[in-house]
């Protein structure tokens, strides 16, 4: 009998998954401290504001080494034999050979620890550095400049105004301190737009301001910024004792300051900067004084009252993750009234959820569930006009799923005593790209629409485009990812040194809502030194 030409090919394939990470039993994880709140159960009456963001104890600086505790893998062995120009009918299927086998090639999915607690950054923008503004120059010819300290050399505010910065004044400091008040006057400032018109200065309508002080100091010195508190007739230090360098020659001290409480600029239209120049050792020194401007910029801003609310969506991409609280820029505008009045934030799942794509934060209508609240808190007399950090009920928000929630913001007063910062999504302020969904009711929640603001200009009106929360940011616990080992683009997971990659699960559901992605990593590569069988 002719025997059968045989053929064998041996195909090996690994398929782990690991429900802690394969550097094993805590090697990797126990330097993290795992944080503790206190449990919160008074969903009415919370009104807490942290300063700090909470954060795990990471140290990512420090490399990771060693080996974890061996893991079993499940070996599938596809064997295949073929029969060639054979016609007994007769298939022959050997046994494994009994020579050694080695792992060549490993496709692995790993599970990480649930208890990362970070920032997740909604929107990256700060309405305070916005790429451009909607923005007033002050009015030069109302405006001035008083010396407190220092004789004049030469020159006077005209050189100062001038736009020249080779023409200057020329200015000798006595007793080691140059001190200078600018009185800049916006009466009669507007902005114009092609086609638009004119948008005249408005006090009320003003976030911040934008200072800017070319010099040229012939000494070192230490400069201190003060602004004019109207509603106190105080000074606020806004800048304290920073070193000026004197060989950089000529520069720029340029500096954004957020208008707080609208009170940096009075009726009149009018802001006061102080500006000091001092020597830690009281010596004289000459400077001179090159240029100087300064704007305000304009707001965009939502109203918070009784009937006007804001929300503020954004989106959990793991199982059971805990929001501890957020950030977000409410301003204060009116601060007598808000000495009794309450901020409502009140935490809901969406009441649908999507693929988190720019065309779908922009067109698909989504709104907070009603039915389902998950925490609400109070915040009483709040006075805040920055960024500020307002905490929730931890044993409320301690296990949210993979879903999209809504922040709901309003008060009980029918004043507008508050708003809420944004930035448009272009034009002003934004990167061309829709972060979330935020979005303004009028009729007490009834109806929602996705964020916009119309200015009137004095031939038509500006549409903004839609609006992001200025800087808005949630502090979470959540999955590890193997990106958040990754330093200065250096791979600190890694298997014979090819680097574990983060995972994202886009199959159903979550092909329906964003993708499975914290706590899941992924090692697919050949082994550059085989895996022997160690029995």
């Amino acid at each position: 009998m002719n025997r059968r030409k045989k053929e064998i090919k041996q195909i090996l394939f690994t398929s782990i998954f690991i429900i802690t990470i394969i550097l094993s039993n805590m090697l990797i994880f126990s330097n993290f401290n795992l944080y503790q709140d206190d449990k919160i159960n008074n969903p009415t009456n919370e009104g807490e504001l942290d300063n700090l963001l909470l954060s795990s104890n990471t140290n990512l600086d420090k490399k990771i080494n060693g080996s974890g505790v061996d893991q079993d893998v499940r070996i599938y062995v596809n064997n295949i034999s073929e029969n060639l120009n054979d016609n007994l009918e007769y298939f022959e299927i050997p046994s494994l050979p009994s020579e050694d086998m080695v792992l060549t090639y490993g496709d692995f999915n790993f599970t990480f620890q649930n208890n990362f607690t970070t920032e997740y950054i909604i929107e990256d923008d700060d309405a305070l550095y916005a790429n451009d503004f909607i923005s007033f120059d002050f009015n030069t010819t109302y405006s001035g400049i008083t010396f407190n300290n220092g004789t004049i050399e030469g020159g006077g505010y005209a050189e100062l105004v001038d736009g020249d910065p080779d023409y200057y004044i020329h200015m000798n400091a006595t007793q080691g301190v140059l001190n200078f008040t600018i009185t800049a006057n916006f009466t009669g400032t507007i902005h114009n737009i092609a086609i638009k018109g004119n948008l005249k200065f408005n006090r009320t309508k003003i976030l911040a301001l934008i200072s800017s002080l070319v010099f040229t100091l012939f000494d070192d010195a230490n400069l201190t910024v003060r602004i004019k508190d109207f509603s106190q007739s105080t000074w606020i230090e806004v800048v304290s004792t920073l070193p000026v360098n004197s060989s950089l020659g000529r520069q720029e001290f340029r500096e954004h300051f957020i208008n707080e409480n609208l009170n940096y600029i009075n009726l009149s239209n009018v802001c006061e900067i102080e500006f000091v120049f001092e020597r830690y050792d009281k010596a004289p020194f000459k400077a001179y004084l090159n240029e100087y401007d300064l704007q305000s910029t304009y707001a965009f801003d939502l109203p918070i009252t009784d009937q006007s609310y804001v929300a503020l969506e954004f989106d959990l991409k793991g199982n059971q993750s805990a929001v501890h609280g957020f950030y977000g820029w409410i301003r204060t505008l009116d601060l007598v009234e808000a000495t009794s009045t309450q901020l409502n934030i009140t935490l809901y799942r969406a009441n649908s959820t999507v693929v988190r794509t720019d065309y779908n934060l922009i067109n698909v209508n989504l709104g907070p569930d009603y039915y389902d609240r998950i925490d609400s808190i109070i915040v009483d007399s709040y006075t805040g006009d920055n960024y500020s950090y307002f905490k929730f009920n931890i044993g409320n928000t301690d296990k949210l799923n993979l879903s999209n929630y809504f922040i709901v913001i309003k008060s009980n007063n029918s004043k507008e005593v508050y708003s809420l910062v944004t930035l448009p999504n272009f034009d002003y302020g934004d990167d061309l790209e829709t972060e979330h969904q935020l979005k303004t009711t009028l009729d007490d929640g009834k109806n929602w629409t996705n964020a916009k603001e119309v200015i009137d200009y004095s031939l038509s009106q500006y549409t903004s485009g839609q609006l992001d929360a200025s800087l808005f940011i949630l502090n979470v616990t959540r999955g590890y990812m193997p990106s958040d080992f990754n330093m200065s683009g250096n791979y600190n997971l890694t298997i014979q040194n090819m680097p574990i990659i983060d995972y994202e699960i886009t199959s159903y559901p979550y092909n329906e809502s964003s993708y499975l992605t914290w706590g899941l990593g992924q090692w697919i590569h050949n082994f550059s030194t085989p895996i022997e069988d160690d029995p």
